[in-house]
């Protein structure tokens, strides 16, 4: 199932930049920017440090080798990893939100 991008973020693109809607877009590597999402979740509010402290607690009980583990580079890609899911379902729920009248 394809995800709902939300469109180009900022879709007006001065025309003697060279951009043509043929030859640049989301994928291209030279369309004119980012996607709503893309957007959305860049400005996410920081995953709640409880949910964070609930991660790396569940980590330390569902892979008991990890619990005398010090703070390293794992970790810290772990809690990478879980702050972009984090803030990417923050941006499909303002997507989703968007099409709904308040």
């Amino acid at each position: 199932m394809a995800v709902n991008d939300g469109g180009l973020a900022f879709p007006t693109v001065p025309s003697n930049n060279g951009y043509s809607p043929e030859t640049s877009g989301p994928g291209t590597g030279s369309g004119p920017g980012m996607t709503l999402r893309d957007y959305f979740a860049a400005h996410a509010p920081p995953m709640p440090a409880i949910a964070i402290c609930a991660y790396i607690k569940c980590l330390k009980t569902n892979e008991p080798e990890l619990s005398d583990l010090p703070w390293n580079e794992w970790m810290l890609k772990q809690l990478a990893n879980q702050e972009r899911r984090w803030r990417y379902t923050y941006a499909d729920q303002m997507i989703e939100g968007k099409s709904k009248p308040c």
